[in-house]
């Protein structure tokens, strides 16, 4: 469709005519960022008849692609006509409604992008995007989500309505130009140079880093100018030098942009596709006149498609930053929400600090007959034992003392503060900030007291809190609905009065056209066809009228009952939320506290500078009790699980033996350290005594210096050691079996595979020993043998096919030998080898039988010998056995 076409905002499909098509549009402009905005903007005047369908949210269709109505203002233009103004967004920031409270995972930018979209009508499309990343969003919409992935895969987005596809790089080279007096209608040039960086220091996780990168063009300035970049998720140095110098690729040279106003040449007959670019491509500018001839990616286009000349493109050396403001106010409201309660300061630990100050101050009116006296210091005394502060106060040097009674007529002094401490008999207190607190043997609590936070206070707070949060919510939502009731009713009225002035308009039209008809006394058909057609446009106005003015008493009505409701839950949000601050006053307050320890009913804690609890010693969940340490350190001369006493139990120690799992009393798995090794050892229950049977350790003894897996039992003695899996690899240079120096037997059952050599070491008389190849020759040679018959004086054998392809063709480097032993007084020869025979013949043409044997190299061990001279075994072979173990 060539207009814009207008949807309902409750629609789903998004086929056909909409609800309108707007013929009468103009100043229809689209404008694109990469990886940023994506805006529909166009006007149409006020008095349209389609009017009616632009309204806030409806959904406008234009060039194949939905955009969402956002705004609508009104201007009058030069010749005194209304004109309606429409903002609109891409529908792909619909997302914007969507929230995710909190989300973690790990995978793929397909993988995140659609747990992003879960939920929504939205596609993910990042298949062809293969790296891996953690991922965190809290407290965001999806479209957040989506600019955070962006950075963390380097990538672009391309929007196609409901399909959000992530790419290395969107947009192609066509070879498309801008050039001067062709397409380019004015060009601007801009150079930044405020950001370039030519060296680079790079860190990675954990503050993993390398030295800092240099540029090419770190000789251009008269200083290296320097900047920083963490990649948090890149764990090696390989990776993040990479990834720096990738980076610096875009840093160390100035941004330059290029701002060109084209004519499309695409929307003319002639060029057609030919001369079409998109968000992303890379073009060539060319202006002989400015000497500018060069390569760069559009990274905004503004085109207005009934306009083709008007259209304009920003191009670009680099990829603009991801831009969410959206984002951006969310995280300045989170931080408003966070130091402020129901709309003020959230002051109530100042609040009750205060109240208690004022106390205070009021209390001290009960002094009336409070005293000085001489060389005594300060003695402040109420004397009325029948007064609520009732006792004394005396302040000296180095020392201060408080009395709240009497004993013999003297006061009975039992607070006192000096350089040394503080000493008193109870003090009561909601908190107690102090670096160290410290319970004697001879302190005790009187009886049912808590200090901190009772469970019934908690219960009552959290609920104050919550009736507060949803009261705000509820206030807010019906001022919107309020808002929204006002707004219609606006709309309703303009909407009526605009009907009644079609009425009053139709009235004259109508009379105009009957005294007209009657000027002359004399009716005609023509003129009798315009004065129905007019009463019939007059009865349709007076009926749209009294509709639209229907419609617009109840939005009023409407809106009136809105404001009312507001008002009210505005009322009671304020109540709840003054109750909730109340209850807060009136608590003992724990709060988030940073760099703190509390000693409350429940055990010990310990907070971090970041807020986060790092040690719990007591209850530390309802029913469960012990000591929890989150990323700290643990010290003790030993650790033991289970009840004390238990015979079932796993023990961390000091000594010779610093871990051990017992069972039924019975150490079943130790791990020793012993001089400079260690030992991992299992044992068996055998009759009620447990007795070792595998031993994993690092020995260095006349055995050599290896790591061992030795089956032995507690006494010393060796045990079977049984090896048992699907598949069983050993990768070694070299593998010796011997005894201590002895002989070694190997049994194998089933089929034994070598694909290298295969020797038998022997003993010679001349060499020691030497290693012969398995057929015990000197060279790799397989052999086949037979009997067969002569026959008229001459016999073909047929060697074996499976033979023949495991040795060599007879050739002069790799010749069959070939042997025949006679079982007749005959004499046999071989007259012929062939690919895959041998003739042999007698020489006297006679008949008889013999023995027959073949022998060929084996295929791919051609002239390959063991050199006796170089492989002798010496007399003290097994030292050099021994010498890799």
């Amino acid at each position: 469709m060539k207009y814009p076409v207008i949807y309902d905002k409750m629609a789903t499909n998004y086929d056909g005519y909409g609800v309108a098509i707007l013929e009468n549009a103009f100043d229809i402009r689209i404008f694109e960022k990469l990886n940023g905005e994506h805006t529909l903007e166009f006007s149409l005047p006020r008095i349209d008849e389609k009017w009616f369908a632009v309204k806030e949210d409806n959904f406008v269709k234009v060039e194949g692609q939905l955009y969402i109505i956002r705004k609508i203002g009104e201007s009058r233009d030069e010749t005194d006509q209304l004109i309606g103004n429409v903002f609109c967004e891409h529908i792909f920031f619909e997302l914007i409604d969507e929230y995710i409270e909190n989300l973690e995972t790990f995978g793929t930018p397909q993988h995140i992008l659609s747990t992003l979209l879960q939920g929504t009508r939205f596609t993910a499309d990042a298949v062809r995007l293969t790296s891996s990343h953690q991922f965190t969003l809290r407290k965001g919409s999806p479209v957040k989500g989506i600019n955070h992935l962006n950075v963390l895969a380097d990538c672009e987005v391309k929007l196609d309505n409901f399909t959000v596809g992530l790419y290395e790089q969107i947009g192609n080279n066509n070879g498309i130009q801008f050039r001067y007096r062709k397409n380019l209608k004015s060009i601007r040039k801009s150079t930044d140079a405020s950001g370039v960086i030519t060296r680079l220091y790079v860190y990675g996780k954990d503050d993993l880093s390398i030295p800092p990168i240099d540029s090419p063009n770190i000789g251009l300035y008269p200083r290296p100018k320097k900047g920083e970049v963490t990649f948090s998720e890149i764990e090696t140095t390989e990776t993040l030098q990479r990834k720096g110098e990738e980076y610096l690729k875009k840093v160390e040279t100035p941004k330059v942009t290029y701002e060109i106003d084209i004519v499309e040449l695409k929307a003319l007959a002639e060029f057609g596709s030919t001369e079409s670019f998109a968000l992303g491509d890379t073009v060539k500018v060319i202006d002989e006149e400015l000497g500018i001839n060069v390569m760069a990616r559009i990274v905004e286009y503004e085109h207005y498609p009934f306009e083709p000349e008007k259209s304009r493109v920003v191009l670009a050396n680099f990829i603009p930053g991801i831009e969410d403001y959206l984002s951006e106010l969310e995280d300045t409201k989170r931080v408003v929400d966070q130091i402020q309660y129901r709309g003020r300061v959230n002051t109530y630990w100042l609040d009750g600090v205060i109240d208690a100050l004022k106390n205070q101050l009021v209390a001290s009116g009960a002094y009336p007959n409070a005293q000085v006296l001489a060389d005594k210091g300060f003695l402040l005394e109420n004397t009325d034992p029948t007064s609520p502060d009732y006792g004394a106060l005396y302040l000296g040097p180095g020392i201060f003392a408080i009395a709240n009674s009497k004993t013999n007529g003297l006061w009975n002094w039992r607070t006192f503060g000096t350089g040394q401490g503080f000493t008193a008999d109870l003090i009561n207190a909601g908190r107690i900030n102090a670096a160290l607190i410290h319970i004697g043997s001879g302190t005790t609590f009187d009886e049912g007291y808590e200090p901190g936070m009772t469970p019934e206070q908690q219960q009552a707070l959290q609920e104050a809190h919550a009736a507060a949060e949803q009261a705000a919510i509820d206030a807010l939502n019906a001022q919107a609905a309020a808002d929204a009731a006002a707004q219609q009713a606006n709309t309703k009225a303009a909407e009526a009065q605009a009907a009644a002035q079609a009425y009053a308009d139709a009235q004259a039209q109508a009379a105009r056209i009957a005294a007209e008809a009657h000027a002359d006394g004399l009716i005609t058909a023509e003129e009798q066809a315009r004065i129905d057609q007019a009463n019939a446009m007059l009865q349709e106005a007076k009926q749209h009228a009294d509709v639209k003015a229907g419609e617009a008493t109840t939005a009023a009505n409407n809106a009136a009952t809105a404001a009312s409701n507001a008002q009210s839950a505005a009322t009671n949000a304020q109540s709840t939320a003054e109750a909730a601050q109340a209850i807060a006053n009136n608590s003992v307050q724990k709060g988030v506290s940073y760099n703190a320890t509390y000693i409350d009913a429940n055990g010990v804690r310990v907070i971090d500078a970041g807020g986060t609890e790092r040690v719990v010693m007591g209850q530390y969940a309802t029913g469960k009790y012990g000591i929890k340490v989150r990323g700290g350190e643990m010290y003790a001369t030993s650790f033991r699980s289970g009840d004390e006493g238990s015979s079932d139990y796993t023990a961390i120690g000091s000594g010779d033996s610093p871990f051990i799992v017992v069972k039924g009393g019975r150490t079943l798995l130790d791990i020793w350290t012993f001089g400079d090794s260690g030992s991992f050892n299992i044992h068996r229950n055998v009759s009620g005594t447990a007795d070792q049977r595998l031993q994993i350790a690092a020995w260095a003894d006349a055995l050599g210096d290896a790591a061992r897996i030795i089956g032995r039992k507690s006494n010393g003695s060796s045990h079977p050691l049984l090896l048992q899996a699907s598949s069983l690899d050993f990768h070694a240079p070299y593998m010796y079996m011997s005894n201590y120096g002895g002989n070694t037997d190997v049994t194998v059952y089933g089929r034994f595979y070598v694909t290298g050599n295969k020797n038998a070491l022997h003993l010679t008389e001349s060499f020691g020993y030497v290693g012969l190849s398995a057929n015990e020759s000197p060279e790799f040679r397989f052999n086949d043998e037979g009997h067969a018959q002569i026959v008229n004086g001459e016999c073909k054998v047929m060697l074996d096919p499976i033979f023949l392809e495991c040795i060599e063709p007879h050739t002069p480097e790799t010749p069959w030998r070939v042997s025949a032993t006679p079982y007749a007084p005959i004499l046999v020869y071989v007259e012929e080898i062939g690919p895959d025979y041998v003739l042999f013949k007698e020489k006297d043409g006679k008949n008889g039988g013999f023995d027959w044997r073949i022998s060929g190299m084996r295929r791919g061990f051609a002239k390959r010998y063991d050199n006796p001279s170089d492989d002798v075994l010496k007399s003290n072979w097994e030292d050099t056995i021994t010498e890799g173990i």
